[in-house]
């Protein structure tokens, strides 16, 4: 038999004892995921027929890797980030599409290709060839490093950690999700990918923001504005090119086929 609790509750002058009544709080709704518009610090020469599929910035901050796409016209390539300038490229296979890219600490490369389910490792010296391929079962859209493991998206709502050493394997998937209306919502369109601190910066295919995410929950903490840079009218030049330089505590962005690169404050 269960045990009943009691309260003293007011009846007229009396206190009497009742059973008591259970108080719920109230559930409050989760608050939609909040925006932070980006200040633009400062713009540099982009090459214009570039179709930016990834960027990786350099530890001295004065050149940067990019992965450039589609057919027969693919490349990996260093670019000088003051002029534009590219110092050093090599075509990929003409029937391989580069994607995403990403540096490793050993001052190595990862680069992604879309439907070729190939990615390719650089040494230091990427012009050579590339050292070493992995498969990659699903289309190839970003990646990026930390912690011993790749993080690579395909264009889905999901996140993938591959071990970062031969025999590349899949460790754990993440479903990122944002805030909307009191729910919890999938974000699909999952591109260029950026670890920026502790945190995953990801760029959604044609849209101009930047998804801030929590890579042990999945979940969105803000989105970063971008609508103040310059639209081109061109449907095919969007948003997809994220770089980070720690020292400095900037974030630097492009897109296919844009003319310039765009330096911008890093909200804290």
């Amino acid at each position: 038999m269960s045990k009943m609790s009691l309260c003293f509750v007011a009846e007229g002058s009396r206190m009497v004892l009742r059973p008591c009544t259970e108080r719920r709080h109230p559930v409050r709704p989760l608050a939609n995921t909040p925006t932070v518009k980006l200040r633009i610090v400062k713009q540099y020469p982009h090459d214009p027929t570039a179709f930016t599929q990834g960027l990786a910035l350099t530890p001295n901050g004065k050149t940067y890797y990019e992965s450039t796409g589609l057919y027969g016209r693919s490349t990996v390539r260093e670019v000088d980030l003051l002029t534009g300038r590219v110092l050093r490229s090599r075509p990929l296979p003409t029937n391989h599409f580069g994607e995403g890219i990403t540096l490793l600490p050993s001052g190595g490369l990862v680069q992604l290709t879309w439907r070729e389910q190939v990615a390719h490792v650089y040494g230091t010296n990427f012009t050579t060839g590339s050292v070493a391929q992995f498969t990659w079962p699903r289309e190839g859209w970003g990646i990026t490093y930390t912690a011993n493991k790749l993080i690579i998206s395909d264009g889905s709502s999901t996140l993938y950690f591959v071990q970062a050493i031969a025999p590349y394997k899949t460790q754990s998937m993440l479903i990122v999700r944002e805030r909307v209306n009191g729910q919890l919502r999938p974000v699909v369109r999952l591109n260029e990918l950026e670890m920026v601190g502790g945190d995953l910066y990801a760029n959604i295919w044609q849209e101009r923001r930047i998804a801030v995410i929590d890579i042990t929950t999945g979940i969105v903490k803000r989105w970063l504005d971008l609508s103040l840079l310059p639209v081109n009218s061109n449907p095919d030049a969007v948003l997809n090119g994220i770089a980070y330089h720690p020292a400095s505590n900037r974030l630097f962005v492009t897109g296919k086929l844009w003319s310039w690169m765009y330096e911008v404050e890093v909200p804290v």
